[in-house]
């Protein structure tokens, strides 16, 4: 943290981003797909929270979510593949899947 910073605009700011990435998932029809690109920590709970709130404003039906990433780690596993899909089908007795995705790469550097 720099010394200048504010941590009461920056509260400010994250609040307003929660806020309106909630409203986004609150507008997903039925059979919306939410992808997780790399993000092990932060994105994955921070997404798992908006679509709770959300969902506990106007329940939705089925969704498919993917994670995509190198290696699988668990709070993605968790906080994007089984709880958003479980809680959705427990709800409405629809599908909704998750799918855990793993790239590998190689490299023929000179």
């Amino acid at each position: 943290m720099h010394r200048t910073a504010d941590g009461a605009a920056l509260g400010s700011a994250t609040h307003l981003d929660f806020r309106l990435f909630c409203s986004l998932v609150q507008q997903m029809h039925p059979g919306g797909i939410y992808l997780n690109w790399g993000s092990a920590v932060l994105l994955p709970r921070f997404s798992e929270s908006c679509l709770r709130s959300a969902q506990s404003r106007h329940p939705s039906s089925s969704i498919t979510t993917a994670n995509f990433d190198f290696i699988q780690h668990y709070r993605p596993l968790q906080n994007v593949v089984k709880r958003p899909t479980a809680s959705a089908n427990s709800r409405k007795g629809e599908e909704s899947h998750g799918y855990a995705i793993t790239a590998t790469t190689s490299c023929s550097c000179l």
